[in-house]
């Protein structure tokens, strides 16, 4: 990989004591991207959810049903018809479809927490920007959500599919505006919000992604807040018994890669976590972003070790092995083929690959083929990390808490040498 990067020992990690972490901060919205009215700096991603037939390749881990629906135009790579037209439905490898399953489907999809504070005094409004997948105009693609009580209550409070041929997609369904999903009491309560695709009612329709936004606004209407104070920045002040919206879990986001050095929020990270390890899993990560780095509470590059996941979703480090069951090729690097692990402070995106793999996007670029999981024809974006699984593992400090004097948030960062772009991923913070 690059300089920064070493080899290290095959050392396996036990993981039967994982925790999930939740991600994002203590704020009363989650996935705003640059929408007015979240403070300064803005997210910079919105939340999303791929559809059934969307393509995996494109950042859908979790409920894309397949891989390669077809390549752009209703052409197939690497077979000469594509019958039905862009099909979600997988087919033996050189059938008419040519597609493979997605190994990580999961139907649940991504789950969200609501939490309004002891003391808060509703009713609050729980709020969805653009619930509904309104940019295909051929498209069947649905969007789900349920919300349910965890406590404070009992029983589900609302559910509702969207879809476009349903007419969702107007301004008093949510499109480019905020739609009111369900209204909140008092609390203390805490829900979760259950977002699915469903199988649209058309199987040979490509889908593509759904972006949307989550808030909960006060009774006298929207205004953003933190019960952190460590949180607070301008737009945001810290406000005694503000709502928190976290995701729980996996979590679709769909970035704006600025030119330069972008930070995203990942988790927050408490005290009782000191001294363990903080694990991070980017899948489908930015293709054209030269390299990735986690950063503290304090905003400072953190020593890591990474590994490449194979597709079944298993680690070579965790095994004790050195080939992946599943068949597909390790990306290059430099010094040869290699799934890891490697440490240092950054992670090459790029690695040896030139201009990063991007002249291989929908073409026949310079070593392209090479870089895939499962070889050249099975997909369309061909960049050496897309459809991959990036682990990165850091130690907490045991002081963590003096260390950090009371901040929590971690980040992490992109370096991006080009002109902006945006990428949809797939992100995941766990304990170990």
């Amino acid at each position: 990989m690059a300089a920064v990067l070493a080899v290290v020992a095959l050392t396996p990690f036990l993981s039967s004591c994982d925790t999930t972490l939740p991600l994002g901060g203590a704020r009363n919205f989650l996935g705003t991207g640059s929408l007015a009215g979240f403070g300064w700096p803005s997210e910079n991603f919105m939340l999303s959810v791929g559809g059934y037939c969307s393509r995996r390749e494109f950042g859908e881990q979790l409920l894309a049903h397949a891989d390669n629906e077809g390549g752009l135009s209703g052409t197939s790579w690497g077979a000469a018809n594509d019958t039905p037209g862009h099909s979600c439905q997988p087919a033996d490898e050189g059938g008419p479809s040519y597609v493979r399953h997605n190994p990580d489907e999961n139907s649940a999809g991504y789950a969200f927490e609501i939490d309004i504070p002891d003391g808060a005094i509703g009713p609050f409004s729980f709020q969805i920007y653009d619930p509904t997948e309104c940019t295909n105009p051929t498209g069947t693609q649905q969007t789900a959500y349920r919300l349910t009580h965890i406590y404070g209550g009992s029983g589900e409070i609302a559910s509702r599919t969207f879809s476009r041929p349903n007419g969702d997609c107007t301004a008093a369904n949510g499109l480019d505006s905020w739609l009111t999903f369900a209204t909140l009491g008092n609390g203390p309560a805490r829900y979760r919000l259950e977002v699915t695709a469903p199988p649209p009612t058309s199987l040979t329709t490509s889908e593509t992604n759904n972006q949307f936004a989550l808030r909960v606004a006060q009774p006298a209407g929207f205004s953003a807040c933190t019960n952190d104070p460590y949180l607070a920045v301008p737009g945001v002040p810290n406000a005694v018994g503000c709502p928190m919206i976290r995701a729980l879990g996996a979590t679709g986001r769909y970035l704006t890669v600025a030119s330069g050095s972008p930070t995203y929020d990942l988790a927050t990270v408490g005290a009782e976590h000191a001294g363990k390890t903080l694990q991070v899993e980017f899948f489908d990560l930015a293709e054209g972003a030269t390299k990735l780095e986690l950063l503290d509470p304090h905003g400072y590059q953190v020593w890591f070790t990474a590994d490449i996941a194979c597709q079944d979703g298993t680690y070579l480090r965790d095994l004790g092995t050195t080939a992946c069951t599943t068949g597909e090729l390790p990306p290059t690097v430099s010094g040869g083929k290699t799934y890891g692990p490697w440490s240092g402070t950054s992670f090459d995106l790029c690695g040896p690959i030139v201009a990063c793999g991007r002249n291989g996007v929908n073409g026949d670029g310079p070593g392209a083929s090479a870089e895939q999981p499962w070889g050249f024809p099975h997909l369309v974006q061909r960049t050496q990390y897309s459809n991959r699984t990036i682990r990165l593992r850091v130690l907490i400090p045991p002081d963590a808490p003096i260390r950090y004097s009371g901040w929590t948030l971690w980040r992490f960062r992109l370096t991006n040498p080009t002109a902006a772009f945006i990428d949809r991923t797939t992100v995941t913070v766990s304990i170990v």
